[in-house]
This record gives C-alpha cells, sequence and structure tokens, in this order.
C-alpha cells in the first residue's frame, strides 16, 4: 500500500480492534453477571451444584439468542432431579434472570462498552434479525460502532484543511 494508505489501514484496524475488544469485554461481563445472579438464586433456593450451574449459564451467556436458553437446561434437569418441588421457582429464576438481562442490561453493557444509547441497539438487534438472522444479532452491534468511528474517523481525516503556506494576502492600509 501506498504510505498514506498504509497509515490509514493501521488506524481503521487499530479502531476495529479497539471497538471489538470493548465489545468481547462487555459480552464477557454480562457473562459473569447473569453466572452470578444464577449461582446466588440457585444458592438461595438450595439446588445442587449451584456453583457449576451459574457457570454453565454463565459460558453459555456468550452464545447469542440460544445460549441463555442452552444454559438454563441443565439447571432445570437438576432441579427435577433432585427437588421437583423447586421446578417452577428454578424456571422463574432462569425466566427472570433473562428477562431483566436483556431489556436492561445487554443494551446497557453494551452500549457503554461501544458507545451506543441502548435503544439504539435494540433497533439494530431487532433489525439484524429480521435481515440476517443469529448471524445478524451477533454482527450487528460491533459492526456498527467500528461502522461508526472508521467514518468519523475519515470524515475528520478528510475535513481537516491541508497545511500550506499561510495566507500572503496584503492587508489595506488604513
Amino acid at each position: 500500500l501506498p504510505l498514506n494508505a498504509q497509515r490509514h489501514a493501521k488506524n481503521v484496524t487499530t479502531i476495529a480492534n479497539d471497538v471489538l475488544g470493548a465489545y468481547v469485554r462487555a459480552q464477557l461481563t454480562l457473562g459473569v453477571v447473569v453466572g452470578a445472579v444464577v449461582f446466588v438464586g440457585l444458592f438461595a433456593l438450595g439446588i445442587r451444584f449451584a456453583a457449576l450451574l451459574g457457570l454453565i449459564a454463565g459460558v453459555f451467556e456468550l452464545i447469542p439468542i440460544i445460549g441463555p436458553l442452552l444454559g438454563a437446561i441443565p439447571g432445570i434437569l437438576v432441579a427435577l432431579a433432585t427437588s421437583p418441588g423447586d421446578l417452577l421457582w428454578v424456571v422463574l429464576l432462569y425466566t427472570g434472570v433473562q428477562l431483566v438481562e436483556n431489556a436492561v442490561l445487554v443494551p446497557r453493557i453494551q452500549g457503554r462498552a461501544v458507545d451506543i444509547h441502548p435503544a439504539i441497539i435494540m433497533l439494530l438487534l431487532v433489525i439484524s434479525s429480521e435481515v440476517a438472522g443469529l448471524w445478524g444479532v451477533i454482527v450487528a452491534v460491533p459492526l456498527a460502532a467500528v461502522t461508526r468511528d472508521v467514518f468519523l474517523y475519515f470524515l475528520h481525516e478528510w475535513s481537516e484543511e491541508p497545511a500550506g503556506p499561510p495566507d500572503e494576502t496584503p492587508l489595506p492600509l488604513t
């Protein structure tokens, strides 16, 4: 690449790396929060293996859309096998955690990470799920943030006045 293009390529790569890194950290934060809340809830209900089930819920939280469902299955099965009387409470716990997480935590944590308003994130997720399904949901937020930041980078680069000699127009004599 020409020297000027190399500089832009390096800057765009840095922008994308920063945005994607922040997005991944946000996803990991969501996984930790969900895992901790599930652990505390299951522990309070007296469900066996609460720590392991919380860890499983947190790890599966990293998988968009179907992850929370997959993370709830082991907890429901353990509750069914060890204390069937608590099954309803376990299902309500997992459902409540996911409702709060999807309505409150995801837009706020992802929004802060990639500097996009939570309402716009929700809109992005709805549109991208309709347009591209699961893959759209996975890439919508980071792609929008990278696109915005790259656009702003080039807008800033191309709108600067080139550094040239100062205007040597003589001033009028007064």
